[in-house]
């Protein structure tokens, strides 16, 4: 990644083009080229502009990226598994009844007041909308409670711990704390050690969430994604 100052971040540079089928085209292509920015077609005087969009904070902090890598978005879905039924996300078993904990698709969690919703089962494809509309709350979280600078695999594992453990215990973090300001005091003597306490489902270590602790921070750390 190019590098930033702590003031302004690199930008991909925007392309002018004579007709809107060549922006259009060129859209697609920079899209592919520069994970975590988003790209958009303004008409100009001559012709049309692709125009790359900066993520900006409530605080006027910019940050590189803004969204997950493919990489990072395929194996959070791996790890999520779709499932088009209902189930409880304790046991993994398909229910017929809401109960705490009652999810759907891409780890979605079912609020009670919309289980008359779900509870037929949804279309894979509405499963896609429900998983992107999911992850783009949690983008916000990062780039709203993290107030560094961000390389796009740190990103990806942040992400992935704020979908699990969600926004609220995310926000309130130690891991979120320690990474603004390193020197912070803590219950923990390490960003790994604060990153690891979420081991625990229903206040019972758990080694399904042991693994996936593990797993995002081996991705955090050391740019290694693998589903264990």
């Amino acid at each position: 990644m190019p590098s930033v100052s702590n003031n302004v971040s690199w930008m991909p540079e925007k392309i002018m083009c004579k007709t809107k089928d060549d922006a259009e085209k060129r859209l697609r292509q920079m899209k592919g080229h520069h994970q975590g920015w988003t790209f958009s077609v303004v008409e100009s005087l001559g012709g049309y502009m692709v125009l790359p969009k900066q993520s900006i904070t409530s605080s006027g902090a910019v940050f590189y990226p803004s969204v997950m890598s493919d990489k990072g978005l395929d194996l959070l879905k791996s790890i999520e598994r779709l499932n088009l039924k209902p189930y409880d996300d304790q046991t993994g078993l398909i229910i017929s009844k809401w109960t705490q904990g009652a999810t759907i698709g891409y780890g979605h969690l079912i609020p009670q007041s919309e289980w008359s919703f779900f509870k037929d089962g949804i279309t894979k494809e509405y499963a896609e909308t429900l998983f992107e509309s999911d992850l783009s709350s949690f983008y916000k979280n990062v780039t709203d409670f993290v107030t560094v600078q961000l390389m796009q695999y740190q990103f990806d594992a942040l992400v992935m711990l704020a979908f699990n453990i969600g926004s609220g215990a995310f926000k309130n973090s130690s891991v979120v704390k320690m990474i603004n300001n390193p020197g912070v005091k803590t219950a923990y003597s390490t960003l790994q050690s604060a990153w690891y306490a979420y081991n625990k489902s229903q206040k019972k270590e758990n080694e399904g969430l042991k693994n996936r602790r593990e797993c995002e921070w081996n991705i955090y750390s050391e740019n290694i994604y693998k589903p264990w």
